[in-house]
């Protein structure tokens, strides 16, 4: 949790000086920019978006990054996870975990959520964070 916080604090400004690039756009009377980059910002919400609803997560993660990707937050949820499930199978393993196939679940469930956080990023950054760096 104490990795959260930072890195929740700069996802979160990195997304409001995306908006604010966008509003300044629109004040200077480059329209056509503007317009591209809120096209840029709406691909990666949508895209990100799809890519939730068909991962192979849970259900509630699913409900909870998909309430967070308007805000580029979803991100850091499955980031969360990710750490929240390593830390039970670290556990779980130096408990003497009670088989091997529960391990297996939990080592495909932390390599799921590792996918997706993975290919999240990417979209967040491909489609939107360079695209706009650029403009």
């Amino acid at each position: 949790l104490v990795h959260i916080g930072p890195i929740a604090l700069v996802q979160f400004t990195d997304y409001i000086t995306d908006l604010l690039v966008i509003l300044q756009f629109f004040q200077d009377g480059n329209s056509g920019f503007a317009w591209a980059a809120v096209g840029f910002v709406a691909a990666s919400v949508v895209i990100s978006g799809l890519m939730i609803l068909i991962s192979s997560t849970e259900r509630r993660l699913k409900g909870f990054a998909l309430l967070l990707v308007p805000l580029n937050l979803h991100i850091l949820c499955f980031g969360y996870f990710y750490a929240e499930a390593k830390a039970a199978l670290a556990s779980h393993e130096s408990e003497g975990g009670s088989s091997e196939r529960e391990s297996e679940l939990w080592q495909q469930y932390r390599e799921a959520l590792h996918g997706v956080f993975v290919w999240c990023k990417a979209v967040e950054a491909g489609i939107e964070s360079v695209p706009l760096a650029v403009l």
